[in-house]
């Protein structure tokens, strides 16, 4: 089964750190959602007050349940907070997790930022964790988050379709993506090296 006695307060990498979400984050994440970009294709509209913090709320208590364990994203060069991520759908008896719940500040959009985070959350979740599965849900219009996934070789599974409704009436599809242990260095090698690393050290506590 999956090890979440060994679930990180945090996670650092070359160029991101990832900090558990705790309620002194609320003010500051609450203050760099407020720009309409981030929140275009999805289901919820962060930009509103009450429907931010009915997300900072529900992300506090399933970490309680231990059934998605969401992350703060720091910008280690300029030390700011730049959004969210997050291990979701963990079920600890199948030995199975997710790796999502991503939303990155406009400024921080192609800069390498999601695939470092994706390879720490997934390192994490596999070298330490003891995960058999990691799954990744994408957008079916995020054509740049396909093309990464499929750049790194996980297995694309199929498309949830219509599953989540989105602010302007819009039924999304999702496209899934899967990592199991045994694929996990043929993946991480072709992720350290789109992101320049030969080895990545991990650093989490």
């Amino acid at each position: 089964m999956l090890n979440l006695d060994r679930l990180p307060a945090k996670i650092v990498g070359r160029r991101v750190k990832l900090v558990v979400l705790n309620e002194t984050h609320r003010a500051a994440l609450a203050e760099i959602a407020k720009n309409e970009r981030i929140w275009r294709h999805y289901p919820l509209d962060g930009m509103k007050d009450e429907a931010f913090n009915a997300w900072f709320d529900e992300s506090l208590f399933d970490a309680t349940k231990l059934v998605s364990w969401p992350f703060v994203v720091h910008d280690i060069a300029e030390e700011r907070l730049i959004g969210s991520a997050r291990f979701e759908f963990i079920v600890k008896e199948h030995d199975r997790l997710s790796v999502g719940g991503t939303w990155l500040h406009p400024s921080a959009w192609r800069k390498g930022f999601n695939t470092e985070m994706n390879y720490l959350l997934f390192e994490v979740a596999f070298e330490i964790l003891g995960a058999k599965r990691v799954e990744v849900r994408v957008d079916a219009r995020n054509e740049a988050n396909l093309s990464g996934m499929r750049s790194f070789g996980a297995t694309e599974e199929g498309t949830l379709r219509q599953i989540y409704l989105e602010q302007d009436g819009y039924r999304s599809d999702r496209v899934i993506f899967s990592v199991m242990q045994s694929e996990w260095q043929v993946v991480k090698t072709k992720m350290a090296n789109k992101l320049g690393v030969v080895v990545h050290k991990l650093s989490f506590r």
